[in-house]
């Protein structure tokens, strides 16, 4: 219940301390603009490293699709996001590869197996 209460009070803007944001989308240029986007409301908001990495390897590894296969080729490019790890590693490997991922390529158990105690 605390962390209900916490939440609650950070969200009517009533909190002591800020709690931090996380984003997690598809791995494409849509997802990049919709974190910039909600960083014109959340300005502390990160896209979430650790739900991005599995993504990012596949991406890396010549995974994922072509934009054209899921009907994203009219996505427009964006060169930032205000997010250091999406503009320094997210947004040049989508660049470099002209590739996409979806974020359902990572199952559950994945994600899961990468949240730790500092995470809760």
């Amino acid at each position: 219940m605390e962390a209900r209460r916490d939440f609650l009070q950070w969200w009517q803007g009533q909190a002591l301390r800020a709690l931090p944001v996380y984003f997690w989308g598809d791995l494409d240029y849509e997802g990049m603009h919709i974190a910039a986007a909600l960083r014109r409301s959340f300005p502390d908001l990160e896209c979430w490293q650790r739900g991005y990495q599995p993504l990012l390897d596949r991406l890396l590894a010549s995974g994922g699709h072509l934009p054209q296969q899921a009907g994203k080729e009219r996505h427009k490019a964006i060169l930032s996001t205000g997010c250091a790890y999406a503009d320094n590693h997210l947004i040049p490997a989508l660049v470099d590869s002209g590739r996409c991922v979806d974020q359902e390529a990572v199952t559950a158990g994945q994600l899961i197996a990468s949240v730790d105690d500092s995470d809760l």
